[in-house]
């Protein structure tokens, strides 16, 4: 963690750039050490995906993992570039400083609302809260209810709570029930999900069951319990017991060695930063549901992710697990470090419990 933080202040910012740009983390090819902001493509952005190294940073720097006197300046120039770059006046997300013309991209609200929601539990600060809970809101009138977006409902169900704490129980009662009402619609749904970016996914699946998992312990109903079980096999059925510590457990993921590489290698990524999604699902579910087994495969897809850090703190976003590619060797680590810190943003949010 201190090797990654570390790595990430010193190679990931874009401080070429004026003003609050340079206060952007971008994604960069450890080869060269040559960043890119965006380069044409929306992957590459220093906004949607990269918002977990800001995650990171903060998260480190709560648990005595950075220096705060080194982080708080990054953080506190990293939150007014979101506001003024990733936000738009309503709280919408745009996918980067550079991407204004594209449509609001669902899946980046919630992790907006967990760094907002973080620096407010860092800080105290009211304008913190404040924001989070008006970007979770504003997800819901843009059609939340009905897309599945990486970790939503926990970032939700947080901000209720802190909601709740700072005396706003009836705006935290508005979103939970909004919350529980979007369960409801895909626990009728049943295996008729409708298509996010792509047709069907571990990364649909996964947020599903959270979905259900924190409306059965809002309202302890059946029926959301019922759908968890259902569902469960769904989101298992990515990953395979192979005897390999790449493979083991891990939900398999095609395409993002292109679309977030360097290499431009399509074929399947192993370990892929999001099979984590299915370790910290299995960890939420409910304890009638949980396993010594479940339990154990969520340790073993958290620790298969270190693989995709190397020794003095870089990282790949994607190992391309094929030995060739359309005659193109393969079986290799992409150079571009870019997205794959949700792994230990997730990993140690597991720790704390949140």
């Amino acid at each position: 963690m201190r090797r990654r933080v570390a790595f990430i202040a010193c190679h990931q910012r874009a401080v070429e750039r004026p003003g609050l740009l340079a206060h952007a983390f971008v994604p960069v090819n450890t080869r060269t050490g040559l960043t890119g902001a965006t380069n044409g493509w929306p992957d590459w952005s220093d906004g949607s995906e990269r918002i977990a190294m800001p995650l990171l940073l903060q998260a480190a720097t709560v648990r005595g993992l950075a220096d705060p006197e080194e982080t708080g300046s990054l953080l506190d120039g990293w939150s007014r570039f979101a506001v003024r770059h990733l936000l738009d006046e309503t709280d919408a997300p745009r996918r980067g400083s550079q991407t204004w013309h594209l449509e609001p991209r669902l899946y980046d609200m919630p992790w907006l609302a967990r760094f907002f929601l973080d620096r407010h539990r860092a800080h105290g600060r009211e304008e913190d809260l404040e924001r989070a809970a008006r970007i979770i809101e504003r997800r819901f009138d843009l059609g939340g209810a009905t897309h599945l977006s990486i970790d939503d409902s926990p970032t939700t169900t947080a901000v209720c709570d802190a909601l709740d704490t700072a005396g706003q129980s009836a705006r935290a009662a508005r979103l939970r029930e909004q919350l529980v009402d979007s369960a409801r619609r895909f626990a009728r749904l049943g295996r008729q999900l409708p298509a996010h970016e792509v047709s069907y996914e571990q990364a649909i699946v996964a947020p599903l069951l959270d979905l259900l998992s924190d409306a059965y312990a809002l309202t302890g109903e059946a029926v959301f319990h019922d759908a968890i079980e259902e569902r469960l096999p769904w989101l298992l059925a990515f990953g395979g017991p192979q005897p390999h510590a790449r493979l083991h457990g891990i939900a398999i993921s095609h395409w993002d060695g292109y679309w977030f590489g360097e290499n431009r290698l399509w074929g399947d990524v192993f370990p892929h930063y999001w099979s984590t999604l299915t370790a910290t699902t299995l960890l939420r579910l409910p304890a009638t549901l949980r396993t010594p087994d479940t339990d154990r495969l969520a340790e073993t897809i958290f620790r298969a992710n270190l693989a995709n850090y190397h020794e003095e703190g870089s990282a790949t976003c994607a190992f391309v697990m094929p030995s060739a590619v359309d005659g193109r060797p393969a079986h290799t680590a992409d150079p571009l470090a870019n997205d794959q810190d949700w792994h230990l943003v997730l990993w140690l949010r597991h720790h704390d419990g949140r």
